[in-house]
């Protein structure tokens, strides 16, 4: 059962809005996998919350670094329909991925069996064709699915027939694959009926608005000021001078004159603004700690943290143990017959005959 689970589990969850929940655990196992790279089991409160904030920049940068792919590369192409252009200009660069392979599917995969309308509703038959040598049986069963595999986890093990229903007046598209319920992306079935009416655009009501680029407003996802508690209009401010460097860096980045320039520019600024500031008046942790806790650490420390103690067990490093662990713990080595810390086949006197080439003869072997 475990190793057809490419067929029943796809039909058991079909009816079920899945969109963004890969397995059962992933949510609550990529939280503790964040948190413990900040923190650990004996972390206090405090230092809790101050790697609770070092965890949100790291995925604060992570969606950033994201963003930033997505503007700066434009996907290929791989159909000629305009329906993919104007798909790649919404869709964030992993999502448009997958509809992209839709559609590609949809022109290599696919085609109308019939076309029949029924009180305004066109309804049509889209056959789907096995890939090529794709079969159950010329695949290992422990590798079925593969988790990172987005494009072949639905391939199909036999030439099927869908139905889509196209409502042109309440441009509503349905398919019995029911992917778009699931998954919160169109099949590459509806692609195909769409090729029917020559549509250039994914109507509005099939783009979701949590795969569209940019949903994160840019306040969200820059923090400036890491141990200060800075109003918003501090915040916006300086989210503005990150902008305004970031451009001029950009533009100036092929004339490497006109760059030192701005580069001498920004430290006498520096120096102007910087000049009788103190390494005191500069936030940091110390002084993060005193404003959440209200009080200021004291010059002479005298009640210290309790010494690590064993939760498990009776309480000390000493276990009972077996024969066989006393046994070989007291045992020599066979070759040189002294000490109990290694055996024949790490034994430093073996080796170093060996490098003389001196071998000594044992009873009953051969050499």
């Amino acid at each position: 059962m475990y190793n057809l689970r490419h067929s029943w589990i796809p039909a058991f969850f079909k009816r079920v809005p899945m969109s963004g929940l890969m397995r059962t655990t992933s949510r609550s196992e990529s939280q503790n996998s964040a948190f413990h790279q900040n923190t650990h089991y004996g972390s206090t409160l405090v230092n809790f919350m101050n790697s609770f904030e070092s965890a949100m920049e790291k995925q604060r940068y992570t969606q950033s670094s994201l963003d930033f792919k997505t503007k700066d590369k434009l996907p290929q192409m791989r159909t000629p329909f305009p329906i993919e252009e104007n798909a790649s200009l919404f869709y964030t660069r992993k999502v448009f991925r997958q509809v992209q392979n839709e559609m590609y599917r949809s022109m290599t995969a696919c085609f109308s069996l019939n076309h029949n309308i029924v009180d305004h509703v066109h309804e049509f038959q889209i056959k789907e064709f096995r890939p090529h040598g794709y079969s159950i049986s010329n695949r290992p069963d422990s590798a079925i699915v593969s988790d990172d595999d987005d494009d072949n986890w639905d391939k199909l093990l036999k030439d099927s027939i869908y139905t889509v229903k196209c409502d042109q007046k309440e441009d509503t598209f349905i398919c019995s694959c029911m992917k778009f319920e699931q998954f919160g992306i169109l099949c590459r079935h509806i692609f195909t009926a769409m090729k029917a009416f020559n549509i250039q655009f994914i109507p509005a009501k099939y783009l979701l608005r949590r795969w569209q680029k940019d949903i994160i407003p840019p306040e969200l996802l820059r923090r400036c000021f890491r141990y200060s508690d800075s109003d918003e209009n501090i915040q916006k401010i300086a989210i503005d001078i990150f902008s305004t460097v970031d451009n001029c860096l950009s533009s100036l980045s092929t004339n490497k004159k006109r760059l030192e320039e701005y580069y001498q520019a920004l430290k006498d600024l520096e120096s102007k603004f910087m000049d009788g500031v103190t390494m005191n008046e500069r936030p940091n942790k110390s002084t993060d700690f005193e404003n959440r806790l209200g009080v200021s650490i004291p010059a002479d420390v005298q009640i210290q943290n309790p010494t690590g103690i064993r939760n498990k067990g009776s309480g000390t490093k000493k276990r009972i143990k077996g024969a066989q662990e006393i046994a070989v713990e007291k045992s020599r080595c066979k070759y040189c017959r002294k000490g109990n810390d290694h055996d024949k086949r790490n034994c430093p006197t073996r080796k170093e005959d060996e490098k003389n080439n001196i071998f000594k003869q044992h009873p009953g072997k051969k050499h």
